[in-house]
């Protein structure tokens, strides 16, 4: 009844064991029970859910018009959120969702006390437009919430949340209070840490992240030692996420050179053949750590699979980068580390197991090769 524009509706919709769930969402509800009771131009909400094995939760609101102002209320426990591929978490959110005149309003708490994260690769980054770009001939259309205001505080790893990735493996904990436009303030420890890196599993003296702005830019503060003997070695991680700044450190103190030996050799460095083992083995380090990067240079001009490795050992070790010109062609490019001598081969397959070989360096040569497997 009542006028168009401003009806006024008396009732009750019941929904009940309904199930909504999507193999793209973070979780799946089952058993919702929603009653809303329609009062004049006021309509209350009031139901229950499950989720998982053990998830449960309870959704309170409102809803007036003709303004449109709506108010909901999300109070759950132990639901399991699924990310794909990166995590499976337990989450306890305790929310509520306010909106009116166009501006949303986020606000409570989220605590997530167990789970595990695993990354093995980041996604790809794309270039985001900015938001004063404009293209001709396209309508722009007015977004249906104008403002987004945020007041979260998030609980991390109370209990048991872990993370493994890139080497890293550690329990995490903290608290992070997260505002507008993902405005971060808050601390995030990483506790009984072990980070594999420079062939050796180093463990982590200290490991803090500390917000205090962009939720994407947190100040680091780690510390990833190794104790040999009496001497303890390490990697310190500090400054902003966009600018590290990394150094080797050692107790007692000694030169970048020794530091750099115990902590990858377990010893002093003793010969001219240490030394050249040392820089080899902290080159090949580096470069296996920006292998996405360059194999994406190597596409960017037409080169598949494109490597940048070190081969050999000791005074005999070269820079090598290699990839496919085509399914057929391939090209390898050597440099020596300590000679100097430079090495460059082409070879053609033929067949699956015949192809030719042609190297330039000190001695040129053009090679027919033929492969027999058994």
């Amino acid at each position: 009844s009542g006028h168009l524009q401003q009806p006024l509706i008396e009732g009750s919709l019941h929904l009940t064991d309904g199930l909504a769930s999507d193999l793209d969402w973070p979780a799946g509800l089952e058993s919702v029970d929603l009653m809303l009771l329609f009062q004049g131009q006021n309509a209350q909400l009031d139901g229950h859910f499950r989720s998982g094995q053990r998830g449960q939760g309870r959704l309170q609101g409102e809803v007036s018009w003709p303004d449109l102002t709506m108010t909901l209320n999300l109070s759950a426990e132990q639901l399991d959120v699924r990310v794909e591929p990166w995590a499976r978490l337990e989450v306890h959110p305790q929310l509520q969702l306010r909106w009116q005149n166009q501006v949303m309003s986020l606000g409570g708490q989220v605590e997530v006390p167990r789970g595990r994260i695993r990354v093995r690769e980041l996604p790809q980054v794309a270039v985001k437009r900015s938001d004063d770009v404009w293209v001709e001939g396209r309508e722009v259309s007015s977004p249906a919430v104008s403002q987004i205001h945020m007041d979260v505080e998030l609980i991390l790893g109370t209990q048991d949340l872990q993370l493994d990735a890139f080497g890293l493996e550690a329990g995490v904990q903290g608290r992070l209070r997260i505002g507008n436009a993902m405005d971060t303030r808050g601390e995030v420890l990483l506790v009984d840490g072990i980070y594999q890196s420079w062939g050796q599993d180093l463990r982590l003296r200290r490991a803090r992240l500390t917000f205090t702005g962009p939720i994407e830019l947190p100040f680091l503060d780690f510390e990833a030692v190794r104790e040999v003997e009496d001497v303890l070695v390490g990697i310190r991680v500090t400054g902003r996420a966009d600018q590290p700044e990394t150094e080797i450190f050692s107790e007692p103190a000694m030169s970048n050179e020794q530091a750099l030996s115990w902590l990858l050799l377990g010893r002093p460095l003793q010969t001219e053949s240490d030394e050249n083992a040392l820089n080899t083995l902290a080159l090949s380090l580096g470069l296996r750590g920006v292998s996405s990067y360059t194999q994406r240079l190597g596409e960017a001009f037409g080169v598949q699979d494109f490597q940048l490795i070190t081969e050999g050992d000791g005074s005999d070790a070269s820079l090598v980068a290699a990839g496919y010109l085509n399914r057929r062609l391939s090209v390898r490019y050597g440099v020596g580390l300590y000679d100097e001598i430079s090495r460059l081969a082409v070879r053609y397959e033929l067949t699956r197991r015949i192809y030719l070989e042609a190297v330039s360096s000190l001695e040129s040569s053009l090679d027919l090769f033929w492969r027999l497997d058994y």
